[in-house]
């Protein structure tokens, strides 16, 4: 899958330490480069699925948080560079007319070589972890949310019938309101069977797709902050799940699991509101009294 993908000098020199039995650990160290950068260039090579860790090295699936603690508590003068700032604002403000092969920086004649190069390149530069020492958490919440978009663009451009799709849309005339609601049942419903089977990636794209097409659909959000919350990524799953309470905000569900979302945060108090607004609607409301009973545990 990645043999026309070209590496960086960081990238080269970090593969061939990789043998599957030298630690990560060492393997930062053997590199002799500053450790940012090699840390930086481990998370690009997993981001797009080149390199997987043994179990011994495993945290949820991503480097040991030590590592990457460790690596910036000596850079602690560690600031994002003004340019690159400028360029993820800009980026976010104008992701979704950038379109799947703009964000990418290709053309609609692209190769799925190219395609592939363009993902890890994009991957290297967003990926959230990338920048985990930048102290701005709306950066950070701008880097998830053009992450996600980039592996939806790689996901649906590197398949050749979702590509083909995905051009149908761009070249139809706009949908009429019917079309458009249609549409996003459809792709909903997809969403929904990839969450089943854990193919959250899918599922994420499936649920912007039908939250793009049909936005005033409550379950759409709701179901699109489900899909992010199971990758970890709380920040945005709460701001979906907000969408979906400002179109269903009596939704017991949803407030509970945004409660659920907040005390990951460090909200406990807002939780808190969330639960027993929903706990007004349905006394016996069994997640909302597990939320409170969390809160009482704390």
């Amino acid at each position: 899958m990645f043999q026309d993908i070209k590496l960086d000098a960081t990238g080269r020199k970090m593969v061939s330490l990789i043998d599957g039995r030298t630690s990560l650990k060492d393997i930062i160290a053997l590199t002799e480069l500053d450790s940012l950068e090699a840390t930086g260039s481990l998370y690009a090579l997993m981001s797009v699925r080149m390199v997987e860790l043994a179990e011994a090295d495993k945290i949820s699936g991503d480097i040991p948080r030590e590592f990457i603690e460790e690596t910036f508590r000596k850079r602690p003068d560690m600031t994002m560079d003004p340019e690159l700032k400028k360029t993820i604002e800009s980026t976010h403000e104008r992701i979704e007319s950038l379109g799947y092969y703009g964000i990418l920086g290709l053309s609609e004649r692209a190769s799925l070589a190219q395609i592939k190069t363009a993902y890890y390149r994009a991957a290297k530069k967003y990926h959230p972890d990338m920048h985990f020492g930048c102290p701005d958490d709306s950066i950070k919440d701008k880097l998830s949310d053009i992450f996600s978009y980039v592996h939806a663009a790689y996901s649906t451009l590197s398949d050749a019938q979702k590509r083909r799709d995905y051009e149908n849309v761009l070249t139809a005339k706009p949908p009429s309101e019917t079309a458009a609601k249609d549409k996003a049942k459809a792709v909903y419903q997809e969403g929904k069977q990839h969450l089943k089977n854990d193919n959250y990636h899918e599922a994420e794209s499936s649920f912007r797709k039908a939250a793009y097409f049909d936005p005033t659909v409550a379950d759409y959000h709701y179901l699109l902050g489900l899909t992010l919350a199971r990758q970890q990524r709380q920040k945005p799953a709460a701001k979906a799940i907000e969408a979906a309470l400002m179109l269903d905000p009596h939704n017991t569900t949803y407030l509970a699991e945004l409660g659920f979302l907040l005390l990951d945060l460090g909200f406990p108090k807002r939780a808190k509101g969330l639960f027993e607004r929903a706990l007004r609607k349905s006394p016996d409301h069994a997640r909302s009294l597990e939320g409170l009973g969390k809160i009482g545990d704390g």
